[in-house]
């Protein structure tokens, strides 16, 4: 279950809201896109937990390119980390 299911929870109304408007955006970028945009973004505001669904629905169903694309982000975010660790 998503962790913002207790956050809707008390605003069932909100919720529609979102998940309207995350299918508007969802339907003119592509699936692909937009899981890809908010991967960016979740990275940009450093949630792991966002980073890992949005990573997992690309990983799990889009080509190997796509999973390529994100191993090299991820190395090269890793060895960003550990250059400035030193």
């Amino acid at each position: 279950m998503p962790n913002y299911t207790k956050l809707f929870g008390h605003r069932p109304g909100l919720y529609a809201a979102w998940k309207q408007m995350a299918g508007e955006i969802q339907r003119n970028l592509g699936v692909r896109n937009y899981e890809l945009a908010t991967l960016a973004a979740a990275r940009a505001m450093r949630s792991s937990y966002c980073s890992l669904a949005h990573g997992k629905v690309l990983a799990e169903e889009f080509s190997e390119p796509t999973r390529s694309s994100l191993s090299a982000s991820v190395a090269i975010r890793m060895n960003s980390r550990a250059q400035t660790a030193h």
